[in-house]
């Protein structure tokens, strides 16, 4: 039998389920209560949330961290540890401030005037013209810039850099200028516009932060973090301390608003001394008046060399000087290096709050980092428009690149080895509960993610306003052992789906350099068509074929290899251009490379390169002919989800992320012996590929490999004669309060106990007895509760199912004649915490209702079946 199975049906799994554990500088007693309450969750690591302490880095910080470490070292648990105070990664504790003006941010910026006419003498005063007004063209996004900039200091080295004309025909004319501010021009017949562009340290989101593109800015927050860490801790260095993780660090330019900061908008660009000698090398001369093409849209080739070679430029000095400069710091040091950028809405592409590449900005990370937070990813909410705090909500992007993104990062990169990681769950608010948690869960692990960041769970008095739901909150949360059930299961699916590789034959070109050049289709786009035809596909970087080493590409006879992927086919969405050394790098692949709705022009050459186009709407249908798929489900299904991956076999994990359940067949290559590993019960149950059911929210995982029949559990199915319960006893109580449950009464079901207490949270018990026979096979039926369900038979808990409809076994838990039932529904807090800040913030943020919706209690029904125990069933 497959090994990693068998670890698992010891009991033994991974640690990739580490929350966010926040820090506020609580007692001794209360650290130690939560270390305890974490492990009891299933969580065998945690990650120390540093930014709400009061003295990150001093005394008070290092007494609680020895506290913490002292928890973990009796509890054989492992520490994360977030590398900074505050909010994003990058303020280095606060020793920016103190650092020479040159390590600070600075920007470069632009304004121009129109002139159009006769030929005429123009004095132009640039105190008046720089540094300009910018605009996001965002109420939110300037209040939130204003807000994330106060109190940063005014610098005065402001400069002008260049004062240019730009003609009709695109012609660039450097204007001289002189020391006092003044330009003088003799102005051609015609029309120009007329840029006076300089640099600024006074722009920005947060100006007091590290520049992400010098060495000696980032390293100020190694030596204020990372290096203190070392200092105490050295001797947990890759023991209990597994790493550090940075949070959405940015590159700060522009406004605070996901993606928003594209080229040729109002906005200013990132700088900085090393970016203004890779601008010499690339540009020439002339680099300061081509900066113009940062802003003039009115000559898009001319723009996209331009545009291509900054952003390139800047790009690989973000992953030189900050994140494989920190990365490598790490690896000498014997940890690791996680965390992830800011990717909603396409910002992943783009600088300002993101480091303007995915791939780069997280090259010298271990994980392929991604986070899932505020009502991004939702229950068939791939077209569902919403107006968020930040803007209208891409749920194309969320459901079908994000975690593509990470999966595909982690496939190609050596470094990552496979791995990569989701901050999840946070800031949904207090609606979120272990039905959605796990619908989040098996979203994120079909796509391949296989390490976790739960946030959160907080040390702080409840309520904490701050970003729930929180997981515990010191008793008050009624599904707190719920989420530990969904924890554990998370553990042992990622297990299985860590240390193979994925089975992906197709990939699909990262869209990041397209972007910066001009009109770009993003990847969601064809990853969408491909994932709804469960076509397994990786986004990949064009770096793979230009810095092959660092990725192992090989070209080889009909395959493209890439680190352990091997690829029949490459995608290329829609772009409308590319370079020369973009079309020879494509040319010179074996495989059929397709290019969406049509193919792109080549800068400088007035040509289109010589390609296959392919419609978005024939994708999935062209990629099928070429790559034979090694699953087929029948009836098809647009909702169905499949990871195909190898860990010593082939497994195939599929998910319906639809409304209803999913019957029908499905073929598999290779042929063979299969069995379903059913790991939210941690046990292997026969299998049938020509009778598959898949329900809303539950994973069906198939392993080609033969098993002992005698493991082998049948499958807990609603069949028999029927008996519909409907007559109970309901008592209630609160989380703080269980197991004393008050206020019983009769009721008949379905129930929805909001309707008797609006505000009420906590646990709803429904109580009767029920007749059992000899030899008779029991399972019961609850077609739908909210939300976390427990059943038990005469005092004994059968265990917790969190996603409907709950089916439990109740063979050998039954004496004949008459035996306690008794059914527990743990609700989510969102009732009682309807009118709590943090809640509020929550909806505001993520565009929910502010008031509550779901219903309480058992809203479906209880049915008993009852059939006949054959000595198969009585194995179990």
């Amino acid at each position: 039998m497959n090994k990693v199975i068998e670890e698992l049906l010891k009991g033994n799994c991974g640690s990739c389920v580490f929350p966010f554990f926040w820090q506020h500088g609580e007692s001794e007693e209360k650290l130690r209560k939560m270390m305890v309450v974490i492990r009891n969750a299933g969580c065998r690591s945690v990650c120390i949330e540093s930014r709400p302490h009061p003295d990150f880095c001093g005394e008070k910080w290092w007494q609680d961290m020895d506290i913490i470490l002292d928890e973990a070292r009796k509890r054989d648990m492992k520490i994360w540890i977030l590398d900074d105070s505050h909010f994003p990664t990058g303020y280095a504790n606060g020793k920016v401030k103190q650092a020479p003006a040159q390590l600070h941010r600075q920007s470069v910026a632009s304004s121009f005037t129109k002139y159009s006419g006769k030929e005429k003498d123009i004095t132009l005063n640039l105190t008046k013209l720089f540094p300009p007004k910018l605009s996001a063209g965002n109420f939110v996004a300037v209040t939130a810039t204003k807000f994330m900039s106060k109190g940063a200091p005014v610098f005065d080295d402001d400069r002008i850099l260049s004062v240019t004309a730009v003609s009709e025909s695109g012609e660039l004319t450097d204007i001289p200028f002189t020391n006092t501010g003044l330009a003088r021009w003799h102005k051609p017949e015609g029309t120009y516009k007329v840029y006076v562009t300089g640099l600024s340290r006074n722009f920005g989101i947060h100006r007091e932060y590290i520049n992400m593109m010098s060495e000696e800015s980032c390293r100020i927050l190694i030596d204020e973090v990372y290096e203190k860490h070392y200092t105490h801790y050295k001797d947990d260095f890759g023991k209990t301390i597994l790493g550090f993780f940075s949070d959405e660090p940015e590159i700060g330019n522009g406004f605070y608003q996901t993606g928003a900061n594209r080229m040729g908008t109002g906005i200013d660009h990132p700088y900085s001394d090393e970016l203004e000698e890779e601008l010499k090398t690339r540009l020439g001369d002339s680099w300061k008046n081509q900066l113009v093409l940062l802003w003039n849209n009115d000559h898009p080739e001319k723009a996209a060399r331009v545009r291509l070679e900054f952003m390139d430029a800047v790009t690989k000095l973000v992953r030189k000087d900050f994140s494989e400069q920190i990365g490598n710091w790490c690896h000498e040091h014997g940890v690791r290096y996680i965390g992830h950028l800011i990717e909603d809405n396409n910002s992943h592409s783009r600088s300002g709050m993101s480091l303007g590449h995915y791939f780069r900005g997280l090259n010298g990370q271990d994980m392929a980092g991604i986070d899932d937070i505020g009502g991004q990813v939702l229950p068939q909410g791939e077209d569902l428009k919403k107006k968020t705090l930040f803007g209208d909500r891409d749920g194309e992007f969320y459901h079908f690149a994000l975690g593509n993104l990470a999966a595909g990062a982690a496939a190609v990169e050596p470094r990552k080895n496979g791995d990569s990681m989701c901050e999840i769950f946070g800031n949904y608010g207090w609606a979120e509960g272990v039905r959605l948690e796990k619908y989040l869960a098996e979203h994120f692990m079909v796509r391949g993610i296989n390490h976790f960041v739960p946030h959160a769970f907080t040390g702080k008095d409840f309520p904490d306003p701050d970003c729930p739901p929180h997981f515990y909150a010191w008793g008050h949360n009624p599904q707190y052992r719920h989420f530990g059930a969904v924890a554990e299961y998370m553990n042992r699916v990622c297990t299985l789906i860590s240390g193979g590789h994925r089975d992906s034959h197709t990939a699909v070109l990262y869209n990041g350099e397209f972007d910066w050049m001009g009109e770009s289709m993003p990847v969601q786009k064809p990853l969408r068509k491909l994932y709804e035809a469960q076509i397994q596909a990786d986004t990949i970087p064009l770096d793979v074929f230009f810095d092959k080493e660092r990725y192992h590409t090989v070209i080889a006879e009909e395959k493209l290899i890439v680190n352990r992927q091997e690829y029949d086919v490459l995608v290329v969405p829609y772009t409308q251009f590319i370079t020369s050394e973009m079309q020879e790098a494509l040319a010179e692949l074996t495989i059929p490379v397709l290019f969406i709705d049509r193919v792109p022009t080549v800068v400088g050459q007035k040509t289109f390169c010589d390609f296959r186009t392919v419609s978005l709407e024939s994708l999935a249908d062209t990629v099928r002919r070429i790559v034979k798929p090694s699953v087929k489900i029948e009836p098809a299904n647009s909702y169905v989800r499949m990871l195909e991956y190898t860990n010593g076999n082939k497994i195939w994990y599929l998910v319906n992320e639809g409304s209803s359940t999913y019957r029908g067949k499905i073929s598999l290559d290779p042929a063979g012996d299969y069995y379903e590993y059913d790991a939210w019960n941690n046990r292997i149950c026969r299998f049938d590929s020509n009778e598959i059911v898949l329900e809303p929210s539950k994973g069906l995982i198939i392993i080609n490999d033969s098993a002992d029949e005698s493991r082998l559990s049948e499958q807990v199915l609603p069949e028999g004669e029927k008996y519909q319960l409907t007559k109970f006893r309901r008592s209630v109580c609160e989380a703080v309060s269980y197991p004393s449950f008050i206020k019983e009464e009769d009721i008949i079901l379905p129930d929805n106990y909001a309707e008797k207490d609006r505000l009420f949270s906590g646990f709803i018990r429904y109580s009767r007895e029920i007749e059992a026979a000899e030899k008779k096979r029991a399972v019961l039926e609850i077609t739908d509760a909210y939300e976390g369900t427990e059943v038990f038979v005469n005092g004994v808990s059968l265990g917790i199912q969190v996603v409907p409809p709950f089916v439990y076994d109740l063979s050998g838990h039954l004496k004949p004649g008459k035996n306690d039932l008794v059914i527990e529904i743990a609700t989510t807090l969102e009732r009682a915490m309807s009118k709590d800040i943090g809640s509020r913030i929550a909806n505001l943020v993520v565009g929910n209702a502010f008031s509550p919706t779901a219903p309480t209690g058992i809203s479906g029904e209880v049915n008993l079946y009852l059939s006949d125990l054959t000595d198969s069933t009585e194995k179990n």
